[in-house]
């Protein structure tokens, strides 16, 4: 077989609707002034100024809603099972809520976000590599992801309890996802609790008075588990 050779489009952020703004409990250091405060740019929120209200009304409330779209097209020329290209998009759904102004309970705050992953694959359909050419590839749907309450006590530490992930706390370089777009540089191929699955857990963060920050995470025994590869979703298993 002729080795791969596998050209990509730049990864996109096509439309981010609305930005992140942190709403968690007890981190309010900054108030943001105008609606366009909470819309890191591009944003379409930005340029939609009754989208941009909605969104700090909201804000105001507690509640802080984030709607990020990506896209890439991929595509190889050579090599694989056979050639082609595919188009690849993600949308990423995240709410915060600051329990601190929803219902006074200081400190505390909660996050649910899930993934809708569409387009094809190009690792499972003309590759059947293990490994996914890029980081957003996945069995098209519609998953839940993150979902979890947290107890921020006095800046310094602080516990989560939920359906949590461990790769976006322990194992992903900060690098991995801004100057690589495959999977190769991220969570190990098969097993564990991360992208695109996560578990019941406990996390545990802290920060010594020397500015030692230390993390510390419970999961189920469910996560240890090998799970079928994404792209052996020809098979038709979870």
């Amino acid at each position: 077989m002729p080795p791969v050779f596998c050209l990509s489009g730049s990864r996109r952020r096509l439309c981010r609707i609305y930005g992140r703004f942190s709403a968690g409990a007890g981190r309010h250091r900054h108030t943001p002034k105008t609606a366009n405060d909470l819309l890191p740019q591009p944003s379409i929120a930005s340029s939609i100024p009754a989208l941009a209200e909605f969104k700090k009304g909201h804000y105001d409330l507690g509640y802080n809603l984030q709607l990020d779209y990506f896209a890439d097209g991929l595509s190889n020329p050579t090599g694989g099972v056979r050639q082609g290209a595919v188009y690849e998009g993600i949308l990423y759904m995240v709410l915060d809520a600051d329990l601190a102004k929803i219902a006074g309970m200081d400190g505390l705050s909660f996050r649910v976000n899930a993934y809708q992953i569409h387009g094809g694959q190009l690792s499972a359909s003309n590759i059947l590599s293990l490994a996914t050419v890029d980081s957003i590839e996945a069995r098209p749907g519609t998953r839940l992801f993150e979902l979890w309450v947290e107890q921020n006590i006095n800046n310094m530490m602080s516990i989560r309890i939920g359906q949590l992930a461990a790769d976006n706390q322990f194992f992903i370089s900060d690098f991995a996802n801004s100057l690589y777009i495959n999977s190769t540089f991220g969570w190990p191929t098969r097993g564990g609790p991360a992208k695109w699955r996560t578990c019941l857990s406990a996390r545990y963060a802290g920060c010594s008075p020397n500015l030692i920050r230390t993390i510390t995470s419970l999961f189920s025994p469910a996560c240890t588990t090998a799970i079928p590869l994404e792209p052996s979703s020809r098979t038709g298993r979870d």
